[in-house]
């Protein structure tokens, strides 16, 4: 098992994760608002963060069976309902990071 940023997981290090047996990866994506770099989204916010993010997600567990994402709320850059509403939606694409 491994947690690790989003950035670093490039396919070819995804696909030597599968080669190493590596069952489980815990990737931080923090907020949809902030810490884009973290999540290998750059200057990236919102819906499009949630799109590329959730894209990523997607590729991973092709190479790996056990996904967790790790969330951060309630910094200083959210506001009202729509970092719910993102993580709904990112959670509709990717329902294998929820067991």
């Amino acid at each position: 098992m491994i947690e690790s940023s989003l950035t670093i997981l490039s396919e070819p290090r995804m696909q030597r994760l599968k080669e190493t047996n590596c069952v489980a990866v815990m990737p931080g994506i923090e907020s949809w608002t902030g810490y884009s770099n973290k999540a290998g989204a750059r200057r990236k916010s919102g819906l499009e963060k949630v799109n590329q993010v959730a894209e990523h997600f997607q590729l991973l567990h092709k190479h790996v069976p056990y996904l967790q994402a790790n969330l951060i709320f309630g910094l200083d850059s959210d506001s009202g309902d729509e970092p719910i509403e993102l993580t709904k939606m990112f959670m509709d694409r990717t329902p294998f990071v929820w067991p």
